[in-house]
């Protein structure tokens, strides 16, 4: 196999669980793949290994922080939970403990567009669900790939 055709082959792999949005470089599944698609590889790569952080985070129910979208600074946030909103855009739900830039955010519920995430970093620091979180409630969630745990 070629180097080329390696290349695609990986990025279609990674690409399994993104949707495609070339005006905003969010990734996802196609039955077919344009031939550019390995123009993307890192990007995907990037969106992959965030998303590989994030699960890790919800799973041990650590706190992390991360840069997004234009952010000079880093966001704590607590994730509870992966999923697919509006039918395309993968988010991670959760907490936001504080904001550099923003006070007002502090201790917030809000989603995040994981292909806008642009660093994550896992922090020793865990938290416990909060009370009002139900993992059963998580159904109504679409396509969830990882949630924490109240048990």
């Amino acid at each position: 196999m070629s180097e080329g055709a390696a290349r695609n082959a990986l990025a279609r792999q990674i690409a399994i669980s993104y949707h495609c949005d070339s005006l905003r470089g969010i990734y996802s599944a196609s039955h077919h793949f344009p031939a550019s698609a390995a123009s993307h590889l890192t990007n995907l790569v990037a969106v992959a290994n965030i998303h590989k952080a994030l699960e890790e985070a919800i799973r041990t129910r650590r706190q992390v922080e991360l840069r997004y979208m234009d952010d000079d600074g880093f966001r704590v946030f607590e994730p509870y939970v992966l999923h697919v909103l509006g039918g395309m855009h993968r988010v991670v739900s959760g907490v936001q403990v504080s904001h550099s830039q923003d006070k007002d955010m502090a201790n917030s519920w809000g989603c995040l567009e994981v292909a806008q995430i642009s660093e994550v970093k896992l922090r020793e620091q865990t938290f416990r669900p909060h009370r009002g979180f139900s993992s059963f409630a998580v159904e109504r969630y679409q396509h969830v790939t990882c949630a924490v745990d109240r048990s």
